[in-house]
């Protein structure tokens, strides 16, 4: 069990993994976020979206193992979907939602799993209420790999930053 990082940790890296179109209106923002605290490296998987207070997500990789993982952290956003003014008043109205982000702990050992055998199924919910979705050419288990590495190579001491293009360039 993972508990929240306490105050002292330092985050040390995000990246994109991708987005799992559940089915046609229910999608989920998938994040693998890695933070350290003294010598331990603690990885997690944040979903945003079409996620809810207690959703299980479970992994099934190529060789056929599941992974589940229970969450250990929700934080809600606020999330303006469009500014207008009200026919009535005239004044400035805001249309928004509100979208849980939760937070999965995951081994460095379960990343380099996946990998190794790649991800075939994904299932988040709970009970009797989930979403299902199959993988038939490892494209999610691809693309967090490829997250899982560009964070590992930001980390590393040898690292060092691409030059961001300037106005100037080419002036």
């Amino acid at each position: 069990m993972c508990v929240a990082l306490p105050s002292w940790g330092r985050f040390a890296g995000l990246a994109y993994v991708g987005e799992v179109e559940w089915n046609k209106y229910d999608k989920t923002a998938f994040m693998l976020q890695c933070d350290t605290i003294a010598t331990d490296t603690v990885w997690s998987l944040k979903l945003q979206g079409f996620v809810s207070v207690g959703y299980k997500l479970l992994i099934k990789t190529g060789d056929g193992k599941v992974l589940e993982l229970d969450p250990y952290d929700l934080k809600t956003d606020h999330v303006t979907d469009s500014v207008g003014h009200s026919p009535i008043t005239g004044e400035i109205m805001e249309f928004y939602h509100y979208e849980h982000v939760l937070y999965y702990h995951i081994t460095g050992t379960a990343l380099n799993y996946i990998a190794e055998h790649g991800i075939s199924k994904l299932r988040c919910g709970y009970d009797a209420m989930y979403r299902d979705k199959v993988y038939r050419r490892n494209e999610f288990g691809n693309d967090l790999t490829e997250a899982y590495k560009k964070i590992l190579e930001r980390m590393s001491p040898d690292y060092v930053p691409p030059k961001k293009p300037s106005i100037r360039d080419g002036f």
